[in-house]
């Protein structure tokens, strides 16, 4: 969906949603990435890409990552590998 309205013209394709329920993207406020240092777990493009096709558009990625993310060196990791990711990626930091 790019817009809502009466006065859109014409569509390049169109979906008969009559009895159906339409949500926007669900946000997940708390995932496991385990990026970095425990990719072998799940990294961020595979957790995104899963997160994406259950219609998620957002997560927000707990800092239980090897080094934590109790920084903000490993936080800007963690934003940069999420440049490639499947979904918007939001860091959540540990308190220490």
């Amino acid at each position: 969906m790019r817009a809502i309205g009466t006065e859109l013209g014409e569509a390049d394709s169109v979906i008969d949603a009559a009895g159906k329920t339409i949500f926007p993207g669900f946000i997940d406020l708390h995932c496991h990435l385990r990026e970095p240092g425990q990719e072998y777990k799940e990294d961020i493009l595979s957790g995104t890409r899963a997160a994406a096709k259950g219609g998620y558009t957002a997560v927000c990625c707990m800092p239980n990552t090897v080094p934590p993310m109790d920084n903000a060196a490993v936080c800007a990791l963690v934003l940069e590998k999420a440049r490639r990711a499947c979904t918007k990626v939001y860091p959540v930091g540990a308190a220490t």
